[in-house]
């Protein structure tokens, strides 16, 4: 055991463990109930490093009991697979239909491991996330810590009032063709403004090995996941999941998507490798947690990838995507985005 003069804290403890030398490498202490408590470690052992980060610690806290059970084989049959996708599909159409009642916080880190190996926070950003006829506005309310200048918001006022007058002028030009063509009209929507569809992803795999577990106290139906051979992409995010190979978790009750992990199994090239080339290898975790008793909505996502930007500049991205103050508003309101920038409906009492 190695402690820090100064402080007298704990700094690295080495474990012989078979055969081998696990070493773990203490740091980023916080006060937590007057006791000192390291939110990092470092562990090394067979070649292997892993780096542990802790969001927070609680002493002598009740855990749930789900938290601890292992997948365990169940004689409950496994639901008819179409039927289930079927259901995941319709109740994600239903949750679009709720969003416009919805708002909530997006934080976004940007992070890397420093010179001595840790992993930090390089740069961050927090929005303010709304939805529009099923399109995703996002308010930029602060960077790295710290709130918008003057000048700043002045500038994200300008952004999100244009995106705004854009957006209904696409919806107006959505409306009259779907009236000249009888509702049968196909829809220009843009795909980054879009929130992501589980379905989408459905449609370009083919899912093996279905199988219950518990996940987070819920039991819930699993799947690996693989490409569809012959599939062909309608959108263009489409051509990214027929390359990924991962594991799905739906809730066996509400039929929705609980966590999704997926992995590069091939080079994925953008703009024909000229704009980027993500390699393969890059890794994609995804999950989302019933709200209200009502929706369902993101909780985090985490992307690790290396990738080649214009043909000669690489680059690593650690980014750590998280969702919160989650919040209902008035549905009175019959398009509450429009009320202008700032102004969002109060949220329900």
């Amino acid at each position: 055991l190695y402690f820090a003069e100064s402080t007298g804290l704990l700094v690295r403890d080495e474990v012989p463990a078979g055969g081998q030398l696990r070493t773990t490498d203490y740091s980023d202490y916080r006060p937590v109930d007057g006791v000192m408590e390291p939110f990092a470690r470092r562990l090394s052992q067979n070649g292997e490093i892993y780096e542990i980060r802790l969001n927070g610690v609680i002493h002598n806290g009740r855990s749930a009991l789900g938290y601890f059970e292992f997948p365990r084989l169940s004689n409950e049959p496994l639901p008819d697979i179409p039927t289930l996708l079927s259901q995941v599909t319709a109740n994600e159409k239903h949750i679009e239909e709720m969003l416009d009642n919805y708002g909530y916080t997006e934080t976004t880190q940007q992070r890397e491991f420093g010179d001595n190996g840790v992993l930090r926070v390089r740069e961050s950003e927090v929005y303010e996330l709304t939805f529009y006829q099923g399109n995703r506005i996002r308010r930029l309310i602060s960077k790295n810590d710290r709130p918008l200048s003057a000048l700043e918001q002045a500038e994200e006022d300008k952004r999100i009032e244009k995106f705004i007058r854009n957006l209904e002028k696409q919806e107006e030009e959505k409306e009259r063709k779907a009236q000249r063509t009888s509702g049968t009209g196909t829809s220009d929507d843009n795909d980054d403004n879009q929130r992501l569809s589980i379905s989408d992803i459905l449609r370009a795999s083919r899912l093996v090995n279905p199988r219950r577990e518990v996940f987070r106290g819920r039991q819930v139906i699993v799947f690996d996941f693989e490409p569809l051979p012959g599939y062909k992409p309608q959108k263009d995010y489409e051509k990214f999941f027929g390359k990924t190979a991962g594991v799905i978790w739906i809730d066996d009750t509400d039929r929705q998507v609980a966590r999704l992990e997926a992995t590069l199994i091939d080079t994925f090239k953008i703009g024909g490798g000229l704009l980027a080339s993500l390699k393969k290898g890059a890794t994609f975790v995804f999950e989302q947690q019933r709200v209200n008793n009502e929706i369902w909505l993101p909780t985090s996502v985490e992307v690790n990838l290396s990738a080649k930007v214009l043909l000669f500049k690489s680059i690593n991205a650690n980014q750590l995507t998280t969702f919160g103050n989650y919040q209902k508003f008035n549905t009175e309101v019959e398009k509450p985005i429009l009320n202008g920038p700032g102004k969002d409906p109060a949220p329900q009492p």
